[in-house]
């Protein structure tokens, strides 16, 4: 058997491998049979800094609209940008960029074969990362 597994959590990624290494023994030995185990942590959960976080939400709802701001509940999709956090060893944020547009025929997910992106959208996204990276060195748009 094969799988991959997500957490929201250090402590419950951490405790994982134990736990599921319990549950497969239980169940072998119940049944009289054997196993061989294997578990490979693969990338963290990204964990958004509360505080980066905010200051992201106001800087986008006064660079472009408080419509801008769309709050999703937690995920679980396989993101390699908490190795970025976990190798930096700092705090992170992680923000999605919507790219859907109806009109231009943009509305399939990314990692669809069919996904398109409204290029439109692209504009948003650099005078987004110039503001941040403007006020987080200190100055004023």
């Amino acid at each position: 058997i094969t799988g991959s597994t997500r957490t929201f959590d250090r402590e419950t990624r951490r405790n994982l491998p134990k736990v599921l290494e319990q549950i497969v023994k239980g169940i072998c030995d119940a049944a009289g049979a054997s196993y061989s185990f294997q578990f490979s942590l693969g990338y963290a959960s990204v964990i958004n800094d509360p505080e980066l976080t905010q200051f992201s939400r106001q800087l986008i709802q006064t660079a472009f609209s408080k419509d801008a701001v769309l709050e999703i509940e937690p995920v679980m999709p396989g993101e390699d940008f908490s190795a970025f956090q976990e190798e930096a060893d700092c705090p992170g944020f992680f923000v999605e960029l919507g790219a859907r547009n109806e009109a231009t025929g943009c509305t399939m997910p990314h990692h669809n074969s069919r996904y398109l992106m409204d290029e439109g959208a692209l504009k948003y996204g650099v005078e987004y990362l110039y503001q941040l990276v403007l006020r987080r060195l200190g100055g004023d748009a």
